[in-house]
C-alpha cells in the first residue's frame, strides 16, 4: 500500500494544513509517498517533500510548524510595491507605472529559498507534485520534483494569486501564476502518482486536506462587518468563493470516480480504487491574504483537531 497527502490552495489557510499534517506525521507516524500540493499546498508540500525517510519528514513538519509560527504579519510574505504611501496610491502607482499586480512575493521567495534545497528536494524519497497556469495559454501545467529544471520559481509560481501578486518567468519563457486557477484541490495529480507503483492487495490511501468547510448556505462569519474598501479586502472576498467552490467540487468529482472503480464502472480502465480520507474545516479560518499571527495558531490547532477525528 501506498499512501498520498493532498493539500489544496488557501493562502494564509494553509496553517491549517501544517496542523493536520502535524497531527499525520508526528502524532500518527505516517509516511507519505506522494504529496501534491497546489498554491500555498506547493509550499507546504515541497517543505516536506524534502524528508527521505520517515525522522526527516517528522523533522520537516517540525521545521514547517517553525516557520508559520515565526510569521509575525503579511510584510513576511508579501508586500507593497510602494510601501511608504497609501493603499489607494499604491494601486494609482502600479497601474502608471505598468506594474502587473498590486504586490510583489518577494520576502516569500526569499523565506522559500532559505528553507527549501532544490537538490535535497530532487532526490527526496516522496514524489511531489505541484502545478502553475500558463499565463498566456491559460493551462495547467503539473511539475514534478523528479524533473522540473526551477524548482523554486514553479513553487512561488503555483501562489502567485492572479493582479494580486505578478506573473512568475519560468524555464521556456511561461509566465506562471496560481495553480488553484485552475486546479485547487491537485487529486489528479496525487492518482496519477501512485499510479507508478504497481496495484497492491490492499487499496493505497490518500489524505486530502482542505483549508475550506463544506458547502455553506449561511454567511461567512470571518467576513461579517467588513467592509470591502481595499483591493486586499476585495481579493480577500473573492479568493474565499473561488476557493471554497473549487475545493468542493474537486472533491466531490474525485469521490464520484472512486466509487464508480470500487462498482467496476469506471469510465478509463486506468483508474483504481483509493481509499480517499477528507480532512476539512468546520468553521472559517479567516481572510486568505491575511498572514495573522494568532489565526495561523488557531487554525494549526484546528487542523490538528480535525485529522484527530479522521481515522
Amino acid at each position: 500500500m501506498k499512501r498520498a497527502l493532498v493539500l489544496a490552495g488557501g493562502g494564509a489557510k494553509g496553517a491549517f494544513e501544517v496542523g493536520a499534517a502535524y497531527q499525520l506525521i508526528r502524532e500518527r507516524g505516517l509516511w507519505f509517498d506522494v504529496i501534491t500540493g497546489v498554491s500555498i499546498g506547493a509550499i507546504n508540500a515541497s517543505m516536506l517533500g524534502q524528508a527521505e525517510d520517515q525522522n526527516a519528514l517528522a523533522a520537516q513538519v517540525e521545521r514547517l510548524k517553525e516557520i508559520w509560527f515565526a510569521l509575525k504579519g503579511s510584510k513576511d510574505v508579501y508586500r507593497r510595491w510602494y510601501p511608504r504611501v497609501p493603499e489607494w496610491l499604491n494601486a494609482g502607482l502600479t497601474l502608471l507605472n505598468n506594474k502587473r499586480s498590486l504586490y510583489h512575493l518577494k520576502p516569500a521567495r526569499k523565506l522559500i529559498e532559505a528553507n527549501v534545497d532544490p537538490e535535497r528536494l530532487r532526490n527526496s524519497g516522496i514524489e511531489v507534485r505541484f502545478g502553475y497556469v500558463d499565463f498566456i495559454s491559460g493551462r495547467y501545467v503539473p511539475a514534478s520534483n523528479r524533473d522540473y529544471p526551477d524548482l523554486i520559481s514553479a513553487i512561488i509560481a503555483s501562489g502567485s494569486i492572479p493582479v494580486t501578486f505578478p506573473p512568475v518567468l519560468l524555464p521556456g519563457g511561461e509566465e506562471g501564476l496560481d495553480g488553484g486557477v485552475r486546479n485547487g484541490t491537485p487529486l489528479a495529480s496525487a492518482f496519477e502518482a501512485l499510479r507508478l507503483w504497481p496495484e497492491g492487495d490492499v487499496p493505497d490511501q490518500m489524505y486530502v486536506v482542505l483549508p475550506s468547510t463544506k458547502p455553506r448556505t449561511e454567511a461567512y462569519p470571518e467576513f461579517a462587518g467588513i467592509k470591502l474598501t481595499s483591493w486586499l479586502k476585495v481579493g480577500e472576498r473573492a479568493i474565499q468563493l473561488m476557493s471554497d467552490e473549487i475545493h468542493v467540487n474537486d472533491v466531490k468529482h474525485a469521490l464520484e470516480i472512486n466509487e464508480l472503480v470500487k462498482t467496476h464502472c469506471a469510465p478509463d480502465p486506468k483508474y483504481r480504487y483509493v481509499d480517499i480520507k477528507i480532512i476539512h474545516a468546520t468553521k472559517g479560518l479567516g481572510p486568505g491574504l491575511t498572514f495573522d499571527p494568532e489565526a495561523i495558531r488557531r487554525n494549526f490547532e484546528h487542523g490538528l483537531e480535525r485529522a484527530r477525528e479522521v481515522d
